[in-house]
């Protein structure tokens, strides 16, 4: 599952923070920012791969161990 957190700040000073849980919403996000882009003073990935507590514990069970 390919999940990640973009933000985003229009012109106006509004700054949005997007979560988006997989590729199709990552898809969407970009088709918007390309849609609106003379709205937008800029945008950035924030984090990628972001994990649930549950995923975190298992793939940290395995190293820590």
């Amino acid at each position: 599952m390919q999940t990640t957190l973009f933000e985003i700040k229009f012109y106006d000073g509004r700054k949005f923070n997007v979560f988006c849980a997989n590729s199709s919403q990552i898809n969407r996000f970009l088709k918007f920012i390309y849609k609106h882009k003379n709205k937008i003073e800029y945008w950035k990935e924030l984090a990628n791969g972001i994990h649930s507590i549950k995923d975190f514990e298992k793939i940290t069970t395995n190293f820590l161990n």
